[in-house]
């Protein structure tokens, strides 16, 4: 009897750890996104690594997106246990990885860090490979950084799902294209004059 009653108290300290650890992701995404409507983009991006480093251990992600996490996973170490996630649980922490990954390509965007975006994206992508909020966001960094055929690549998968969603910006695309073949002849032809 001592032994069963002992395995259901750890395993309800199990699922608390496990549910802290999901609420304290919550609570800084929540801070991250005050900071990110105030145009606190480093602040917002700091508490958004922050809630990856809680979510981190519960969920089977790719390696972290930003060594950055690596330092700040120091400072929250508290969150680290050998809790063991629900599937459920599991699910939850995806969500709030891919959440997460979403508003630091966001954050990232707006501070015009358009690799950093990609990469926060791509993060999301290894979690959910069709999230469409992912593809746009790693299309316009990519866009922004004169990477067309990534762009194009993106947005054209966004517009399967969302048509409305990207039509300005394959119209911008698509001036950027024959300004980009433009740009190229003028080279060739003076190369070849």
């Amino acid at each position: 009897f001592f032994f069963v009653a002992l395995m259901a108290e750890v395993s309800e300290q199990n699922e608390n750890v496990v549910r802290q650890k999901l609420d304290e992701a919550l609570k800084y995404k929540e801070q991250g996104n005050a900071f990110l409507k105030e145009a606190e983009l480093k602040k917002a991006c700091f508490q958004y690594k922050l809630g990856l480093t809680y979510v981190k251990d519960l969920g089977q992600f790719e390696k972290d997106a930003d060594s950055e996490s690596a330092g700040i996973m120091a400072m929250a170490n508290k969150s680290q246990s050998t809790a063991k996630p629900t599937e459920d649980e599991k699910k939850e922490a995806r969500e709030i990885h891919v959440s997460l990954n979403l508003n630091l390509a966001q954050a990232n965007l707006k501070r015009e860090k358009w690799d950093d975006a990609v990469r926060f994206a791509n993060a999301a992508l290894a979690v959910d490979p069709e999230n469409t909020k992912a593809l746009y966001r790693r299309g316009k960094a990519s866009f922004s950084k004169g990477d067309l055929d990534n762009a194009k690549s993106d947005w054209l998968k966004v517009q399967e799902k969302d048509p409305a969603a990207v039509a300005k910006e394959l119209k911008q695309l698509d001036a950027a294209f024959v300004k980009h073949k433009q740009k190229e002849k003028a080279t060739f032809s003076k190369m070849f004059s």
